[in-house]
């Protein structure tokens, strides 16, 4: 029987925001930034426990957007419960886009491309490159945007789909560099060029 190799966070509610929790005695690493939107069920970090890691995972029907923290520690040592991290409710940055259709998320003037599959995101073709966009960027309908790593294959992210508008501007990135994606999770958000 193989051994299961992830944790699953604790959270509490406090008014509208919810205080993930550390679900051990360990030491935490590679938790979101603040402004990162996270889905339910994915992963956001990792825990040691003596010489061994483990992922941590968000629970069944957590998301929202990462609030902010101190992110000076790279490796920070944590107790049961202890706050992680606040999330706040997606309601407040838009609307609830995981309970809803990629046609009705649409926003007038707005353009949202999604992760084509669940797998890890890259901003960038290399370590050594530059990313392909940057926030406040002008692109081009077919511009690559990112890639999306399943099973050892890249598959580019571009700036394509119906409705789609022959350039606009990047005014937000919601995913950092080499981070866990869910399928329909949002990427980037676009506006129309004025």
């Amino acid at each position: 029987m193989k051994m299961q190799r992830e944790f699953v966070l604790l959270y509490q509610k406090e008014n509208d925001t919810i205080l993930i929790q550390s679900p051990c005695v360990g030491f935490v690493a590679n938790l979101p930034f603040p402004g990162d939107i996270l889905i339910p069920e994915s992963q956001v970090g990792n825990v040691q426990i003596l010489s061994s890691q483990y992922a941590l995972k968000l629970p069944k029907g957590v998301c929202g957007k990462v609030g902010d923290y101190d992110t000076n520690m790279k490796v920070k040592p944590v107790g049961y419960q202890e706050i992680l991290f606040p999330l706040l409710p997606l309601d407040q940055i838009k609307s609830d886009i995981f309970s809803t259709t990629a046609e009705e998320r649409k926003v007038e003037g707005e353009y949202t491309i999604f992760a084509p599959s669940d797998g890890i995101f890259y901003r960038r073709p290399s370590p050594d490159s530059p990313n392909y966009v940057e926030k406040g960027n002008i692109v081009k309908k077919g511009q690559v945007l990112g890639l999306v790593e399943v099973m050892k294959c890249f598959n580019q992210i571009a700036f394509q789909g119906s409705g789609i508008p022959d350039q606009a501007k990047l005014v937000e990135i919601y995913v950092q560099d080499a981070c866990e994606v869910k399928y329909q999770q949002p990427l980037f958000v676009f506006s129309l060029v004025e």
